[in-house]
């Protein structure tokens, strides 16, 4: 199943995220958190997370790191942790406000050093001692799910510091909303396409059904792209180099499959009847239908190869 970090930080303080006591301990120091922070924020590979759902709660738990967990409600499900401990630890432990950790440690806050270069190589999080701590710099991630601390923490950033943030915490939700709508409008239209296709046996249908569903998930995937990872055309920073023309080849092959959609909705439009016999107006169509096509598969192949180097460009770490 999916999680953001909104609702691993809900679930873990709900009690209904624990972790069975065959776990071994938190290990993980401080750098590495910062780093996993860098990883995410990257969109580097970091690893996954793998839970058991149960309704029976085992009768040793450990703690989540430092932090106890709260009880759970009888015969509510429970997702016990298998593998994923250090990695869920570091979420909650860097982003939650709610739970102080019980052992006299203090858990150390990660900064979003606003002053580092981006570098594949380089972390831009960092966890400085308290002392070296400088707000003019360092920006803490605790507040970005504390409204009230995020506004106060964002208060005396000038202009162009106010954006970075903003880019690191911006929330997607509105977007992965819109997403999910055109998907599931174009996953119905398809099949309302393909039922009336075989009940008035016409394959007109099913291919018209087939054209708006492609248009609209691929809108829908634009829309995604565009807002969960804004271009950054012509940024020299090498992180943002390889990440923008990511980002561009993937927007040009759904674009490219936009308008593919398009012209087969209009090659069915423009049929008289419901045969499928080519016309002039037709013939153009398919073709920039044909050559939409081809341009997106090459797109595609170049997102792909492009992904492949930034997975590769950066030394990897093993991860528990």
């Amino acid at each position: 199943m999916g999680l953001t970090i909104r609702k691993i930080l809900a679930n873990v303080q709900n009690g209904t995220i624990r972790v069975p006591a065959f776990q071994r301990g938190f290990v993980w120091d401080t750098e590495r958190v910062a780093y996993l922070m860098d990883s995410i924020y990257k969109e580097f590979p970091y690893g996954a997370l793998i839970l058991w759902r149960t309704k029976e709660k085992l009768t040793h738990e450990r703690h989540l790191g430092p932090f106890q967990l709260p009880d759970v409600e009888p015969d509510y499900p429970i997702d016990y942790v298998l593998d994923g401990q250090q990695r869920l630890t570091s979420i909650f432990g860097v982003f939650q406000t709610e739970l102080d950790p019980v052992d006299t440690t203090p858990w150390p806050a990660v900064y979003f050093d606003m002053s580092a270069e981006a570098v594949l190589q380089e972390s831009q999080f960092v966890c400085p001692n308290p002392e070296d701590v400088d707000l003019d710099r360092h920006f803490p991630l605790g507040t970005f799910f504390d409204v009230t601390a995020y506004r106060k923490a964002t208060s005396g950033l000038t202009t162009e510091q106010a954006e970075l943030i903003d880019g690191v915490q911006a929330s997607r939700v509105s977007a992965e909303r819109l997403c999910a709508a055109l998907a599931v409008t174009g996953l119905c239209t398809f099949i309302i396409g393909f039922v009336a296709g075989l009940s008035l046996f016409s394959t007109m249908w099913t291919i018209l059904g087939f054209g708006i569903a492609l248009t609209l998930v691929a809108v829908g995937l634009i829309v995604a792209i565009a807002v969960r990872k804004p271009l950054q055309v012509g940024d020299p920073n090498p992180v943002n180099g390889p990440n923008a023309a990511l980002s561009i080849l993937l927007m040009s092959g759904l674009a490219c499959a936009t308008v593919v959609g398009l012209t087969i909705t209009g090659f069915i439009a423009l049929s008289g009847d419901t045969s499928l016999e080519s016309s002039p107006a037709q013939d153009v169509v398919t073709c920039v239908g044909a050559g939409a096509a081809a341009l997106g598969i090459a797109s595609f192949l170049g997102a792909v190869a492009i992904k492949i180097s930034i997975h590769f460009a950066r030394p990897r770490q093993s991860t528990p």
